[in-house]
């Protein structure tokens, strides 16, 4: 039993559907079908009944749930004692991000942090967006980095993007596309697809593509992170998408689909209600000026510079006004 469970059955006690609570917690219903499942699996009891296209809680169930509100709320104020700690004279940045991220783009802001915050202390949690958000919401974040959902409630979170890059079909040496630049979208119902895991927000940028495409690919694995999906694709285990600046800095072939670019957004995510610190403003003041530095790649092969990803100038709405020493990330 783990909280992502437990949030996940939480969801689907409120919302008496599975559907629903996918889409409160920005997940596939079959994902929090699979966990619930899972949940029950280890409990030996059934948590809901379906039948007639109805959800309902067991007693089991019910039982549960009642427990389940005082377990986050004691994870709240778990996150509220820690934090309190600042106070005393020990700073954290608590930051929510991905893998790629920690090896890719945050080494050299962390290089720039330390040298004006040198005692403060940076602690690092990876994991799903619905569970990172759920820790930014109790406080247990500060703030998370990485790829941008397609839905986060703006109400209670502000959304920070930094820049945008576009998604490239990656292949090896040898793949039946490693001679071809563009691909039509029926064709992709033939290509074995890597993919990332249904709660990424890549694979929700890639789910509704497919959606509005009126395709179904064959989704052959799943991987956690851009680095391992480029050493399967390298051992030609199947094709992939990947941030064009990726491609290119591995010397992987890249095609797209035709007429039908795919872009995803990197950004900053934190709680609209709380103030932020010095230390995280000048964080966030840094993953801008990082960001500016991955607008443009050089082609390994031609030495020429080619468009990496796109500078957002100008937010979102959501994202306006922002509480930051920044006011366009």
């Amino acid at each position: 039993m783990d909280l992502r469970q437990l949030d996940m059955f939480r969801a689907v006690a409120e919302t008496l559907s599975f559907t629903r609570a996918g889409e409160k917690l920005h997940v596939s219903h079959s994902a929090i079908s699979r966990q619930v499942r899972l949940l029950e699996e280890e409990l030996s009891v059934a948590l809901f009944t379906r039948a007639n296209k109805r959800v309902l809680l067991t007693e089991p169930g019910k039982v549960l749930f009642r427990h389940v509100g005082a377990i986050f709320d004691q994870v709240t104020h778990a996150a509220q004692s820690v934090s309190q700690m600042s106070k005393c004279g020990v700073q954290h940045l608590n930051l929510g991000t991905g893998t790629t991220m920690l090896n890719d783009f945050l080494p050299p802001v962390f290089e720039e942090f330390k040298k004006r915050f040198p005692a403060v202390v940076i602690h690092i949690k990876t994991g799903q967006w619905p569970m990172i958000l759920e820790d930014l919401r109790t406080g247990a974040l500060d703030v998370i980095l990485g790829s941008l959902p397609q839905a986060i409630e703006t109400r209670v979170f502000l959304v920070r993007p930094l820049y945008r890059e576009e998604l490239v079909i990656v292949v090896g040496k040898h793949h039946p596309l490693a001679k071809k630049r563009v691909v039509q979208p029926q064709e992709l119902n033939e290509v074995p697809l890597i993919s990332f895991p249904s709660y990424s927000a890549t694979h929700q940028i890639l789910e509704s593509m497919f959606h509005e495409l009126r395709i179904a690919p064959e989704i052959k694995l799943e991987l956690e992170n851009d680095e391992a999906v480029v050493r399967c694709v390298s051992k030609g285990m199947g094709a992939a998408f990947l941030p064009k600046r990726r491609a290119i800095q591995e010397k992987i072939h890249f095609l797209r689909i035709a007429e039908n670019p795919i872009f995803r957004t990197v950004g900053l995510v934190s709680l609209r209600s709380r103030e932020p610190s010095e230390h995280l403003t000048y964080f966030s003041t840094l993953c801008l000026e990082r960001s500016k530095n991955t607008l443009s790649i050089r082609n390994p092969n031609s030495g020429t510079l080619q468009e990496g990803s796109q500078q957002i100038s100008e937010p979102p709405c959501a994202a306006r006004n922002l509480p930051l020493a920044c006011n366009t990330v």
